[in-house]
């Protein structure tokens, strides 16, 4: 092989396993488990093969659900982001080597130099060819770019800030979802049970009706009254039970469960919780605890510090930069002695074409879309505490509605059955009052998780979910 094609090749190769190193930095194998990967979760099961309680679905949600993994890897990638924009305040070193086939004095002439082989009679206009071979080391410090570095560093901290508030704020509407989800089912599943009893009663009702119109001691609209109420209720029934699913169906969302995961919601109702005795107090702990505004907040700084960043980008800067290389006119790394070279270059941009203004204004734009989307958090907060609070009012009221009705409904539907038995009132009026009673109570059961309901979302409308003991 001649000494051409053998350059040829090194620098071939050379350029290869460089071009490599720079691609994707990971094997098939790796790449193969980066698409497949799943967020990260206990190899403990649980110590229950079902979710009996509110506690326990919290924390499957909070240790499964992949919107909340999605929200704590960005925090990572903005970590790492705050890493990368340190790294601009140190001295970046590298290597380099460099093998050389020539025919130009000039080349000749430079790396002969270098190398300290110049004969002392050769001719400067043809000196002939050259292969060369030159191994370096470099590093280059930029020690000043008008703050630029720092701003881009304080940029990333509120960048990580905000990305912790989001995570933050994810968590408190993840808790807000559960409950609340939980809580429909709780409420569907109490209505079924309800909606099933009253089906077996006019069932039972039915069967009596019947037996009193074959005797004649009842005519046959008394048994299609009871036909039609029960074709109602069995309705009613349907509906609620159907609730009840979908509601198991969007909890097992929430709690990413898998397929042999079993959830069976415990009757018992949750724990009362304390909320802010006034919508004053609710607008303040909105403030002091609602993770969406220290997000928006964090988002301001940062695109503020973009801005001081992209003013930086005028003013000049100081490099400090270093080089020790050797050379050989020969394929090989024999070096006699090293070359060295010391710079320090103070560097100014006089013409870019637009580019360092278009930067700068696209920084103030986003400072102000920034500022916005702070004020919108701000409004959002506030809209969503009041209309938190004013939904924990309606369903107080409501409840005391409700128990007003259920007991009026009790002393109805005794009083019918009471005219029934000596004949003054007819079947038709007293099913009437037990659907009454049945409807009364149907809304008071409503109306106590409508109240528990409310309170959690009030909580949540103020960030204050995190804080209950489950």
């Amino acid at each position: 092989m001649s000494a051409k094609s053998l350059h040829v090749s090194l620098a071939l190769a050379a350029a290869g396993w460089l071009s490599a190193c720079g691609a994707t930095g990971f094997t098939h194998e790796e790449l193969q488990a980066l698409s497949t990967a799943r967020p990260a979760r206990s190899a403990a099961k649980p110590e229950s093969a079902s979710v009996r309680t509110l506690a326990r679905a919290v924390e499957l949600a909070l240790e499964r659900n992949p919107s909340l993994a999605e929200a704590t890897a960005r925090v990572r990638a903005a970590e790492a982001g705050l890493r990368q924009a340190r790294a601009a305040l140190w001295p970046m070193a590298g290597a380099d080597l460099a093998l050389t086939w020539a025919e130009a004095p000039s080349v000749y002439l430079f790396k002969s130099i270098d190398a300290r082989s110049l004969a002392q009679n050769t001719d400067f206009n043809d000196p002939g060819s050259l292969e060369n071979t030159e191994l370096g080391l470099g590093a280059n410090w930029n020690l000043w770019r008008g703050g630029r570095d720092q701003a881009t560093i304080d940029a990333a901290k509120f960048g990580v800030a905000a990305g912790v508030a989001a995570e933050d704020a994810q968590r408190n509407a993840l808790i807000g979802m559960v409950v609340a989800v939980w809580l429909d089912h709780r409420g569907a599943r109490e209505l079924a049970t309800s909606d099933e009893a009253r089906v077996r009663m006019l069932e039972r009702q039915l069967g009596d009706a019947r037996a009193r119109v074959a005797s004649g001691s009842a005519l046959d609209v008394d048994a299609l009254a009871i036909e039609v109420r029960l074709a109602q209720a069995r309705e009613a029934r349907t509906r609620s039970q159907l609730a009840a699913k979908l509601a198991l169906a969007a909890l097992r969302e929430l709690l990413a469960l898998e397929a042999e995961d079993e959830l069976d919601p415990a009757p018992e109702a949750p724990a009362p919780v304390s909320v802010a005795e006034s919508l004053e107090a609710a607008l303040a702990l909105a403030h002091e605890r609602r993770h969406e505004l220290r997000a928006a907040r964090a988002g301001l700084d940062a695109a503020q510090m973009r801005v001081r960043a992209a003013q930086a980008t005028w003013k000049p800067r100081l490099d400090l930069q270093g080089r020790v290389w050797g050379d050989d006119n020969e394929v090989g790394l024999d070096f006699e002695e090293a070359n060295s070279a010391l710079t320090l270059s103070l560097s100014f941009d006089v013409l870019d074409g637009g580019l360092r203004s278009a930067g700068r204004d696209a920084a103030r734009a986003e400072s102000m879309a920034a500022h916005a989307r702070w004020r919108a958090a701000e409004l959002a907060v506030q809209h969503d505490v009041d209309r938190a609070w004013l939904a924990l009012e309606g369903a107080r009221a409501r409840l005391e509605v409700a128990e007003q009705a259920v007991r009026a409904a009790e002393q109805g539907s005794e009083l019918i059955a009471k005219l029934l038995e000596s004949g003054a009132a007819t079947t038709s009026r007293y099913l009437d009052a037990e659907s009454d009673l049945a409807r009364a109570r149907a809304e008071h059961v409503l109306a106590r998780i409508d109240v528990q309901r409310a309170g959690f979302e009030l909580l949540r409308a103020t960030g204050s979910l995190e804080n209950v003991s489950w």
